[in-house]
């Protein structure tokens, strides 16, 4: 059951006095489906469900309420997955602002690469968090990240910041699998020289103009963001746009 491959379902009715509004969703670390929202106009906590047809769920309200809810009607229709173009012939751009506290050194603006196949400079095959087929765009200036004042150019504290779209249904080494659907985009981030573990970010959202399914050459890919990656010490929402398409860039909603 993935709200994913549909509208996450939700149910807002009364029992009794008590307006309830109920919305299945998917926790963004563990790809767990989840059951939240509100009754009688107090927030219930999100909770932890499995099956479709045999869920179920209770909710204890500060008055000692409980209410039990379960599903009575188990249905999606299937929606297509829209493409959007992977280009590598593009010129990439990438702005990091602080989303928490960290050091104060700016990634504001800097160019990227793409790559088609393979790791980036830099990292080890072993240690890539994607196939080889799958489209990257990586930071290759890993200096100028997260290097401490006064100068930001430390290269021991420097990382590597690649973005991915999973392009084929096949699962990956180092990620989630149960998160990443086709076409989702993460973050992994490598400390300088591909050395140590990935970290692994998967929240995000992309700007891709006339993604039709099937049809990933008619699109243009605009923007891809990057939620809440940590960098160094630096929490950080990453931007990257697609310079090529940088007249239409206001379009994006």
């Amino acid at each position: 059951m993935s709200y994913s491959d549909c509208d996450a379902p939700q149910w807002i009715g009364t029992i009794g006095e008590k307006v309830i509004s109920l919305t299945l969703a998917r926790d963004e670390y563990t790809g767990e489906c989840i059951l939240g929202g509100s009754i009688g106009g107090e927030e219930v906590a999100w909770t932890p469900v499995s099956g479709c047809q045999s869920l179920s769920a209770t909710f204890t309200l500060t008055d000692y309420t409980t209410v039990s809810v379960a599903c009575k009607e188990c249905a999606c229709g299937e929606t297509p997955t829209l493409l959007c173009e992977c280009r590598f012939d593009f010129n990439y751009a990438l702005r990091g602002e602080l989303a928490d506290e960290g050091t104060i050194c700016s990634i504001d603006p800097y160019s990227v690469d793409a790559a088609g196949s393979g790791p980036p400079p830099g990292v080890p095959a072993d240690k890539a968090a994607w196939l080889p087929t799958w489209c990257m765009i990586y930071h290759t200036a890993t200096y100028k990240i997260t290097a401490f004042p006064p100068d930001c150019v430390d290269p021991n504290t420097s990382r590597l910041v690649v973005i991915v779209k999973k392009t084929t249904d096949e699962d990956a080494p180092w990620i989630n699998n149960d998160i990443v659907d086709l076409e989702d985009w993460y973050c992994v981030v490598y400390n300088s020289g591909g050395t140590g573990d990935p970290s692994i970010f998967y929240e995000f959202a992309q700007c891709c103009l006339d993604a039709r399914p099937d049809t990933p050459a008619s699109s243009k890919l605009i923007r891809v963001q990057l939620f809440n990656v940590l960098v160094g010490d630096a929490i950080r929402n990453i931007t990257v746009t697609n310079t090529a398409t940088l007249a239409t860039y206001g379009d994006c909603t």
